[in-house]
């Protein structure tokens, strides 16, 4: 799940003094796709946060139907995984996060599926969703991030069992900056999430 979102234009609103650093990357990105340039902000060596182009999805590996080897982007990180081993060591130690206007899901049959756009906050400012990076040195941007993921939110359910890691804006920086892996933020969001169209 959550295999698209849009970056939008960069909100006037912002909280945090990295900011603008990713405004200043946001070029002409809007939506994001798997292996799809986006942006991530990350804490450097000495507690600094930067901002980055990384493309989305880390890429691995498998066996294909007819037995050779295939690479794919893998966006999305499972909660319950994240202590496992394609994982473990980037949410030990390379953690970000990523600002988003909204993300989309989809409902209903197959043929007649209706897009909905989902937005936390007011609008007015990205919100954040949890990371995590590695050094890529096959894609042009040198990163690569996942989405982490934890169960869905009572007002998603309807149409997904997942939902992104929303940030509380308060824990954005102890996320990317903790020297432990911050297992307590990982939890699934708990705000106000609104959504274009409404679910029926």
């Amino acid at each position: 799940m959550c295999n698209l979102y849009d970056v939008g234009k960069a909100p006037r609103k912002m909280r945090f003094g990295w900011e603008p650093a990713l405004k200043e990357l946001l070029g002409d990105l809007i939506y994001v796709a798997p292996g799809k340039p986006g942006l991530i902000a990350l804490a450097e060596d000495g507690g600094r946060i930067s901002a980055a182009r990384a493309s989305w999805g880390f890429q691995r590996k498998f066996p294909g139907k007819d037995g050779k080897m295939i690479e794919r982007a893998v966006n999305n990180t499972r909660d319950d995984k994240l202590d496992g081993r394609m994982w473990g060591k980037a949410f030990r130690e390379r953690r970000c996060v990523i600002p988003v206007r909204r993300f989309y899901e989809w409902s209903g049959a197959k043929g007649s599926k209706t897009k909905h756009g989902i937005q936390a906050g007011d609008g007015e400012e990205w919100f954040w969703i949890a990371g995590i990076w590695e050094a890529d040195g096959d894609v042009a941007e040198g990163r690569s991030y996942s989405m982490i993921t934890t169960s869905a939110p009572e007002s998603i359910e309807p149409i997904h069992d997942r939902c992104p890691l929303v940030l509380p804006y308060e824990k954005v920086e102890a996320f990317m900056l903790s020297e432990d892996p911050p297992g307590e933020l990982v939890t699934p969001f708990h705000g106000t999430l609104s959504f274009d169209p409404p679910i029926r």
